[in-house]
């Protein structure tokens, strides 16, 4: 069995723009080291992470606490590409692309970011690196560093539904955990608990 611990990077930065790679502020050093405290205590012994500053920097901060083995830096596990709206603020999203704003996150309808990714394509590329990861008997538990999106598209994979209810699943706080446990021979896996931040309410 492969133990997925997918973590949320840490509060970055610049908030209130799509994509911008800013790096860790102060409360989101903190959390990084809460939760890497908290993935020591269930086992984790390896890191995947989005190649992106915030989730390096949350993976650097977590493996202090984990050996300091090597981190695998994926490009699988990057943020979705919000391709026209990258570094825009979200007010100007809204007002210079109301109809696209509007199907993706009132109608919930499953369509590209212009110019960028849609929900289904995320879970497409990271896909191939639970592929990768269950192909291994060892049964293992994993610390997977990425962003909200990604980890989105994930549940909805294993939950069965269309890829535009993403964000009718859950809010995915910083450093918080989710859990889904995969078999040998399956992409799909079991979700065993979504977001969990009690190691952040210290």
């Amino acid at each position: 069995m492969k133990y997925l611990y997918f973590v949320r990077h840490a509060q970055q930065q610049e908030n209130g723009r799509y994509w911008i790679d800013a790096g860790l502020t102060p409360s989101g050093f903190r959390q990084a080291d809460l939760v890497g405290r908290k993935l020591k205590e269930l086992g984790c012994t390896k890191i995947l992470s989005s190649e992106l500053k915030r989730a390096r920097l949350t993976s650097e901060v977590i493996n202090q606490h984990l050996c300091k083995k090597k981190i695998l830096y994926l490009s699988e596990l990057r943020e979705i590409d919000y391709g026209e709206w990258e570094g825009m603020l979200l007010s100007d999203v809204a007002n210079q692309y109301p109809e696209e704003n509007c199907k993706i996150f009132e109608q919930f309808v499953d369509i590209p970011y212009p110019g960028g990714e849609s929900g289904y394509d995320v879970f497409v590329r990271a896909k191939k690196t639970i592929k990768r990861i269950i192909e291994s008997e060892v049964d293992e538990h994993i610390a997977v560093v990425t962003h909200g999106e990604v980890i989105l598209s994930l549940l909805c994979a294993n939950l069965k539904i269309d890829f535009g209810r993403r964000f009718n699943i859950a809010w995915l706080d910083h450093c918080g955990i989710t859990l889904i446990v995969y078999n040998n021979s399956s992409t799909y896996g079991i979700i065993r608990y979504i977001n969990d931040t009690k190691h952040l309410q210290v």
